[in-house]
C-alpha cells in the first residue's frame, strides 16, 4: 500500500443527522483514539452519500475492529485504511 493509499469500507446502520453524529462522535472520541490502530475520526460521506462516522486507521487489527462494531453498533461507519495524507 503506498503512502496515498487509502482503502475504504462502510457499515451502514441507522440514519442520523450531521448533528448527531458529531455528538456521538464526541461521545466516543477519547475511547476511539485509545484504540490500537486509530488515527483519527471525522463525519462524512460514504460513497451512497449517507452521513458516516469515519474512523480513520493504520494497521488495526480484527479484535480491535469488532470491539470498536460492537461499541458503536448502530452507528454508521466508514472504515478507511491506510495513511492520511493532507491534500
Amino acid at each position: 500500500m503506498g503512502d496515498d493509499t487509502v482503502n475504504i469500507t462502510t457499515n451502514t446502520m441507522k440514519t442520523y443527522t450531521e448533528e448527531e453524529l458529531v455528538s456521538l462522535r464526541n461521545h466516543n472520541e477519547d475511547w476511539l483514539m485509545a484504540q490500537p490502530g486509530v488515527i483519527g475520526t471525522s463525519i462524512g460521506l460514504d460513497a451512497n452519500r449517507k452521513l458516516v462516522l469515519r474512523i480513520f486507521t493504520k494497521g488495526i487489527g480484527q479484535t480491535t475492529r469488532q470491539s470498536i462494531t460492537n461499541r458503536l453498533v448502530d452507528i454508521p461507519i466508514a472504515w478507511e485504511e491506510g495513511d492520511i495524507v493532507p491534500q
